[in-house]
């Protein structure tokens, strides 16, 4: 750890972690000035290696009104915004209401019974030419959907559903399995696969029903021929289930659903994604034997990634995205109310099975099982080191201190903090040091003993799913 005091160059900031990996270990650089509020502080990273001596810092004689020249050895800025956009604030603020992807609450009872499961209406072009309004609900459901279907069925037509009671029609699995035979014929070169590895699958098998009806009956239990599915097509089939190549607008088909500044929990329909990949898996299938030889294809091989198929996620559309690339997410299988017991979920964290930036400010997170509480923070190497500022209450910079395991103790406050020059708002190191120790009443001060103190950890906000 380097105290590096610096009184001549502008705009530096205060206690900014530099993380320079060396054999997995990290460099911490500090610096005595506060940034400057509301603009642009420019970082510079230079050596005074050989320009101390016992009296002090020394550059060939030069004073404190010489220009002293330095090799910029890294630079980089960064600007101190209004607090209402930092990244805490701004996660606190997000829309949580409701915490599913769906419409406000309708007084119409049967319309209400569509919209609290994330439907949508959307104009529908029936075969005969005649227009209408229909229902439709992406992949982001509101609760699990444990439906099946028995597939595979000859046309989208096939999966739609009709309320007799409001003479509106349910697109929803006959529009997933449509858009999947599109994104498989859009896919030229794995769909000239697919169908050549069907074509095979089925001769195989014409095959050995051949050979079978030949032999005695006694030895006429023969096992199926096995045709490993394609790594190509197995990889699409696996990312499709978790929502990989969908477009945009048949996840959230309507802005409303996420609102600018919000963030949704959702579970992913197991049907919905059983009709897509019945869509791209109908490719070549044009007769009743093509539908039998799919049915018997599908039963000898699975496409799906586990068999539990009970994947929950976040949906959140918010400039944290954007402005924080590299946010770490972490989801539990039970309610952690508590922002700091991460201790009490440990155990029940869920796999992460996909975390992905859709657009510059949306982010999807898919976790393996049901969700229930969601940690959004920073990676490790952005903590850095820091005071308190001013507030109502307390008018001063002030810095808070802790005991050997971390945790601050209210009784231990150095109010107002030592200042080289408090114009400019150069900290005295030294000085806060000794008091910190004045406090602490340690035999031995040292350099680790005072990053711990004045380091701040990782920001994280905690949402929990509200039934």
């Amino acid at each position: 750890m380097v105290l590096l005091e610096v009184q001549q160059l502008p705009q530096l900031p205060l206690m900014m972690i530099v993380s320079l990996p060396f054999r997995n270990e990290y460099a911490t650089i500090i610096c005595n000035r506060l940034p400057e509020p509301n603009g642009l502080s420019i970082v510079h990273l230079v050596s005074i290696e050989g320009r101390h001596t016992k009296d002090g810092f020394d550059f060939l004689g030069a004073g404190d009104e010489d220009l002293i020249r330095f090799v910029s050895l890294a630079n980089w800025s960064f600007s101190c915004v209004d607090p209402n956009q930092t990244f805490t604030q701004l996660l606190q603020r997000l829309n949580r209401d409701p915490y599913t992807p769906r419409l406000p609450k309708n007084d119409n009872a049967q319309t209400e019974k569509y919209l609290e499961n994330g439907y949508i209406t959307v104009p529908h072009g029936l075969r005969q030419g005649n227009k209408t309004v229909s229902w439709y609900r992406g992949p982001l459901n509101t609760g699990y959907n444990s439906e099946t279907y028995e597939f595979p069925v000859k046309a989208a037509d096939q999966l739609l559903r009709y309320d007799s009671e409001i003479a509106m029609f349910d697109i929803s699995y006959s529009a997933a399995w449509q858009l999947g035979r599109m994104l498989m014929l859009h896919n030229q070169r794995l769909a000239i696969e697919l169908y050549d590895w069907k074509r095979e699958h089925s001769q195989n098998l014409k095959r050995l029903e051949q050979l079978v009806s030949n032999l005695p009956l006694i030895s006429r239990r023969v096992d199926k021929p096995i045709n490993f599915i394609p790594p190509n097509l197995k990889e699409w089939f696996n990312g499709v289930e978790l929502l990989k190549a969908i477009p945009f607008n048949y996840l959230v088909p309507d802005e409303r659903l996420l609102p600018p500044e919000s963030i949704r929990f959702f579970w992913v329909d197991p049907l919905w994604i059983d009709c897509l990949q019945d869509g791209a898996f109908s490719i070549g299938r044009v007769t009743g034997a093509d539908v039998v030889d799919d049915r018997q294809i599908r039963s000898d091989r699975d496409f799906n990634l586990n068999q539990d198929r009970r994947i929950t996620g976040i949906i959140m559309g918010s400039k944290v995205v954007s402005g924080w690339p590299g946010l770490l997410v972490d989801g539990y299988d039970k309610v952690v109310e508590d922002v700091d017991s991460i201790e009490e979920a440990e155990g029940n964290i869920l796999p992460l099975l996909r975390m992905e930036t859709l657009a510059d400010n949306v982010l999807i997170c898919l976790f393996q099982g049901e969700v229930k509480t969601v940690d959004i923070h920073l990676e490790p190497e952005s903590m850095h080191f820091g005071l308190d500022a001013p507030t109502v209450e307390s008018p001063e910079w002030s810095k808070n201190l802790r005991d050997g395991n971390g945790e601050l103790m209210d009784e231990y406050l150095i109010s107002p903090i030592p200042w080289n020059n408090e114009e400019k708002e150069v900290v005295n190191l030294e000085e806060l040091a000794q008091q910190m120790n004045e406090y602490l009443k340690l035999d031995e001060f040292t350099s680790g003993q005072f990053g711990l103190q004045m380091i701040e950890g990782v920001q994280k906000v905690r949402f929990v799913y509200q039934e």
